[in-house]
């Protein structure tokens, strides 16, 4: 009996050793380190919005084709003044788009009208007539392709230059100047 109360005294006096103040100073600074470290790469990485906005442009010139039909399109700025274009209607849409961590979804409506140089009217809507399914899928799936943020741009920028480039290359040509939308809106629900 007497052994097993020395056991037990002798188990109460055990002292856990302690960390020192020190070491965990030194501990949370090395990770405070490497978490800088880590944002400091991560911002200088990481391109800006604007930088993303050049390259989609860059990207939108290269991925036109070089030939349609044989014809090599004009690809230089019109120097015709902004008076000779109209605006072509392209579609009124209605999309609701599912957010896939969440249970909240999008609807996006709107109507689209391209402006084009007055004398190419009539060869957007013959292009327009032939591939008018495709390019409204087309639509559809940019808009699906963006996000709240892009949605929210009070200019639609991005979403703009999205829907030019596919545009022009659904229509085989490059002969939309610009895409216009009316009576835009976009609710969560």
């Amino acid at each position: 009996m007497a052994e097993e109360k020395k056991t037990e005294t002798e188990a109460a006096t055990v002292v856990k050793p302690r960390r020192s103040l020190k070491g965990t100073l030194l501990i949370c600074g090395v990770m405070g380190d490497e978490v800088a470290v880590e944002c400091a790469l991560a911002f200088m990485f990481i391109p800006s919005a604007e930088d993303v906005a050049t390259l989609a442009e860059r990207k939108i010139k290269a991925g036109l084709p070089e030939t349609v039909g044989g014809v090599v399109p004009d690809l230089t700025p019109h120097t015709e003044t902004a008076s000779s274009a109209v605006e072509v209607p392209l579609g009124d849409y209605s999309i609701t788009i599912s957010q896939a961590n969440s249970n909240l979804s999008l609807r996006v409506d709107f109507q689209l009208f391209g402006t084009v140089l007055e004398k190419e009217k009539g060869k957007l809507e013959t292009a327009f007539e032939r591939n008018k399914h495709r390019f409204r899928e087309n639509i559809i799936l940019k808009i699906r392709d963006s996000t709240a943020e892009d949605l929210s741009d009070p200019g639609l920028g991005l979403i703009k230059r999205r829907i030019l480039e596919t545009s022009n290359t659904v229509l085989g040509m490059p002969i939309l100047q610009t895409v216009v939308f009316s009576q835009f809106s976009y609710v969560e629900q």
